[in-house]
């Protein structure tokens, strides 16, 4: 029996490709997260179907099909304009880190079939000693189709979880954490001393060495890059 699998694609693979080898042999569904470069996908037209290639990196907001394909994606990335998203049919993927979830067609079919209880028992006839009669095999075929095994919906569970924190982990935003350094668009070089998710408290470098505390939402964070050894991310005025 296949079970559900986790497989991590490196970064530079063919995504394509990765996937062919890690579902070889397998009938079955294929969900995948990450990000992805050197992207190709195909757009559904009026007449032909285009091919088009965005450039940069993308981050791979979800990715389903059969094993063999096609496969489905969509993708988005940061822009100047805010967030940029395409979709469609993906022709070709460089992985820039992915993690695939492969559910085999069995373990699909016990998910998603709907729970038909065996038939209720009937008592045997007595048995008359010249022409016995056998008791219903458990395994005979007009017995109900097989309820599926707790373990498999378990384990199924326990993937599809798993996936799940992979891809929220990988879109969760970046934001700069005490030692980082900011470059804001009124202040110039600053030290983060302290922060959360929603305020920092910086100090300039190049100044007087004077702190400030600056709230994160009216931000747009870019980064991070690195300079003297240390993150540097870029902190813009959010329109």
């Amino acid at each position: 029996m296949t079970l559900p699998r986790l497989v991590s694609v490196g970064r530079g693979r063919d995504l394509i490709s990765e996937i062919a080898e890690a579902s070889s042999g397998i009938e079955g569904w294929v969900q995948a997260t990450g990000a992805v470069e050197g992207v190709e996908i195909r757009l559904a037209g009026e007449g032909a179907n285009p091919v088009r290639a965005p450039r940069g990196r993308f981050s791979l907001v979800h990715l389903a099909g059969a094993s063999g394909g096609p496969y489905g994606v969509t993708l988005a990335r940061a822009s100047d304009s805010g967030a940029e998203v395409w979709a469609g049919e993906l022709v070709r993927a460089t992985s820039d880190g992915v993690t695939l979830f492969i559910q085999p067609c069995s373990h699909a079919r016990a998910l998603v079939e709907p729970f038909v209880p065996a038939p209720e028992a009937k008592a045997a006839p007595a048995p008359v000693a010249s022409t016995p009669k056998a008791s219903p095999s458990a395994s005979s075929p007009n017995n109900g189709p097989a309820t599926p095994v707790p373990g498999d919906w378990a384990k199924a569970a326990l993937a599809s979880a798993v996936l799940q924190r992979a891809a929220e982990a990988e879109h969760k935003p970046l934001v700069p954490e005490p030692e980082d350094l900011v470059e804001h668009f009124a202040f110039g070089l600053c030290e983060v001393l302290m922060g959360d998710d929603e305020r920092l408290k910086i100090r300039d470098v190049n100044g007087p060495g004077r702190v400030r505390e600056i709230r994160l939402d009216m931000l747009r964070v870019a980064g991070p890059d690195e300079r003297s050894g240390k993150r540097l991310f870029r902190l813009a005025r959010r329109s």
